[in-house]
């Protein structure tokens, strides 16, 4: 049994009119500074409003720099997006509960490992909300979690994560339970972009709404470790649902109403697709098809599994080109197919799902989705962290007698296998335009599909899961500090997310108990 203990220095409080540029300049390992309700900005007296800083703790002593619990702490850069708001690199810290907003990029960090960015709110940036892209950095063991950006400009991603060509990496970090809206009417505005090379890392349980380019793009590695994309859901994007090149797991999302296609997969920056893995995804209605596979005619390893794609009147799986050694087994389509072996019909979609309209993707009793899926490809848990039983069923929902979905979908942050919402205490949906798809997602031109000439990066940060989902294990190196360090946030409490609204990141670390 692992015992942990940790001693916390007195914290550091600040307050409005103290100077708190000054405070965060020169922190030792193990300290914490609390930052009380305010609004400070990045203006220098030089006029510039550059501001980087370097937290470099240790695993025994972590940095921890937070928002006070039940108060509002804004931090503003320049409105003319003449700087990043904030700079950021170092070693064992945590940047909790602050919004930050204008700016370029809201948050960019520089080389970092074993750093936590959570529950925090990043809006009206002139660029990128969060990245991690320093050309030769390396981003290792990190977590972004509870996280909201949205309203973002130029280029627009919610979360870039990498660089081009693999000239940046992140590795073995966690993007989970982040909440990225409205960057539809940027230049590109991913949702979730994790370039080349880049590998180890689990994107799960993010809510991405209303975006230009795809919700989540995933490049490959390089030959590296697979990433992994589990428990998504993807609303209302221009362009496709889910984008990726191989080396990568795609299991257990929702993507509704995506402009192009909802799963893609197609070579890039040097990669062509191999080692996939594409299982129990929902995709309910798309512009051009639920399912599309370009570049496959050589791939050896590659499995679509298990899988709902929806697309009533329209295309379920389109090719461009073969699809080499890949296997279809246990899938359920409406809509034309270009594979007919592992693919059945489903006759629509509402005779599969409680109302696609609503969406309420539950499967019917007694449907093709119901005990219809393979065992060659199942996974352990389903969109809600339930366990599924033996009989697996198609899409991302197991289905139960008497069941129904856990989290009702929707704009906003997503709740897992029954534990309280990692974001939401009560009231309004947090921040923002909230122009979240209704029953259907953004109408419009399709976006570019193609992932060259992407000018910014963004870069994600990582810890444990609360929701109990089986993943693999990206928490290899995080040692009894670590431990200690998410125990510890726990423990002290939320940080704020905008006025009176409770944080969504730390509760939920306690709640290690088994799904429902």
């Amino acid at each position: 049994m692992l015992t942990v203990a940790l001693a916390l220095a007195a914290p550091i409080d600040v307050w409005e009119g103290d100077d708190l540029w000054a405070t965060l300049a020169d922190l030792p390992p193990g300290a914490e500074v609390v930052v009380h309700g305010g609004t400070w900005t990045t203006r220098q007296g030089s006029g510039s409003w550059y501001r980087a800083l370097v937290w470099e703790g240790t695993e025994a002593e972590p940095i921890v720099v937070r928002a006070a619990e039940a108060e509002s702490v804004r931090i503003e850069g320049d409105p003319a997006g003449s700087q990043n708001v904030l700079d950021l690199s170092g070693s064992w810290f945590t940047l909790q509960g602050f919004e930050i907003v204008y700016g370029s990029h809201g948050l960019r960090l520089g080389g970092s490992s074993h750093g936590a960015v959570v529950d925090n709110r990043v809006h009206d940036t002139a660029d990128v909300g969060i990245s991690m892209n320093r050309d030769g950095q390396r981003y290792e063991s990190m977590l972004l979690r509870g996280n909201e950006v949205y309203d973002t400009g130029g280029t627009g991603e919610c979360f870039y994560l990498g660089c081009n060509e693999g000239s940046c990496t992140v590795a073995d970090s966690i993007v989970e339970y982040n909440y990225c809206h409205d960057t539809a009417g940027t230049e590109q505005g991913d949702g979730i972009e994790l370039k080349s090379g880049s590998h180890g890392n689990v994107i799960r349980h993010n809510v991405v709404v209303n975006t230009n380019y795809p919700g989540i793009t995933l490049y490959g590695t390089y030959g590296a470790p697979r990433n992994r994309a589990e428990g998504n859901l993807v609303w209302g994007t221009v362009d496709n649902g889910i984008q990726v090149v191989g080396e990568v797991e795609v299991v257990g999302n929702i993507v509704i109403d995506a402009g192009a296609y909802g799963i893609y997969s197609k070579a890039s920056q040097g990669s062509t697709p191999d080692a996939l893995h594409i299982a129990h995804n929902t995709v309910l209605r798309a512009g051009d098809a639920c399912f599309r596979a370009n570049d496959w005619d050589g791939v050896t390893d590659a499995l679509v599994a298990n899988n709902a794609f929806l697309c009533d009147g329209g295309t379920a799986i389109r090719l461009g080109g073969g699809t080499g050694a890949a296997r279809f087994v246990g899938n359920v389509a409406t809509g034309d197919s270009a594979v007919s072996e592992g693919v059945r019909d489903g006759g629509s979609a509402a005779a599969l799902v409680n109302d696609p309209g609503e969406p309420d993707l539950w499967p019917v009793d007694g449907s093709l989705l119901v005990d219809g899926g393979e065992s060659d490809g199942a996974t352990p848990t389903d969109f809600d962290c339930r366990t599924r039983d033996s009989t697996p069923d198609v899409g991302a929902y197991g289905w139960y007698a008497g069941g129904g979905p856990g989290w009702p979908l929707r704009p906003g942050f997503k709740t897992c296998a029954g534990d309280a919402d990692p974001g939401d205490t009560g009231g309004e949906d947090s921040g923002g335009a909230d122009s979240g798809p209704g029953d259907s997602g953004p109408t419009g031109e399709t976006g570019a599909t193609d992932d060259d000439g992407d000018p910014t990066p963004l870069d994600p940060p990582k810890t444990p899961s609360g929701c109990g989902c089986s993943t693999p294990d990206t928490t290899a190196g995080w040692g009894a500090g670590a431990v200690a360090l998410w125990l510890w946030a726990a423990r002290r409490g939320p940080g704020v997310r905008s006025g009176s609204r409770r944080s969504r990141a730390a509760a939920p670390l306690l709640r290690l108990r088994a799904p429902a």
